[in-house]
């Protein structure tokens, strides 16, 4: 954003669309610390939220596997199913 002659100029950017999850907890960090958040304060933030994507992506991972079984079985059933 800038300020010129009592107006408010907003600039937009296009978001990258290839970002890892460690530039946004990069620039994450970057933000909090540009609005006076103490470095140790800013970095628990981004330890706990780099943990917390860590135990979601396991997560998911467990999810989309079963899902995965499921559906194959449901497959397999429907195949029986349909050649008996």
């Amino acid at each position: 954003m800038r300020k010129t002659a009592g107006k408010l100029i907003v600039t937009c950017l296009a978001p990258r669309t290839s970002l890892s999850p460690v530039d946004y907890l990069y620039s994450l960090y970057d933000a909090l610390v540009s609005i006076h958040v103490p470095n140790d304060k800013a970095r628990a933030v981004v330890d706990a939220m780099e943990r917390d994507m860590g135990l979601l992506s396991s997560r998911m991972l467990v999810q989309l596997g079963s899902m995965l079984v499921v559906g194959f079985g449901v497959m397999i059933a429907a195949l029986k199913f349909l050649l008996s």
